[in-house]
């Protein structure tokens, strides 16, 4: 495939027909690839951006847990005894 001044200086020198369809797929072409590599660029970044955030939210209970423990948060308003409750208030 040439390119594209080369296919004007042909036509204008009167060395070839102007062949629009071809030159046509020719630029189609170019563009569609640049589309294909931006859209590739933006899904890596997409991609990372993901990884970064996972391994974020999941690091972060790990930092802020003393001793390796994760907390247990208790919602029951009603429990008044229990082995639960000497878990949590235990020393």
């Amino acid at each position: 495939m040439i390119g594209y001044d080369e296919y004007l200086g042909r036509i204008r020198d009167g060395k070839g027909t102007a062949d629009f369809a071809a030159l046509r797929r020719s630029i189609g072409g170019k563009i569609i690839a640049r589309q294909k590599a931006r859209a590739r660029r933006a899904a890596a970044g997409v991609l990372a951006l993901f990884l970064i955030s996972a391994a974020a939210y999941f690091a972060c209970p790990a930092v802020m847990t003393e001793g390796g423990q994760l907390y247990a948060y208790v919602f029951e308003p009603d429990i008044s005894d229990g082995p639960v409750l000497d878990y949590v208030f235990s020393d």
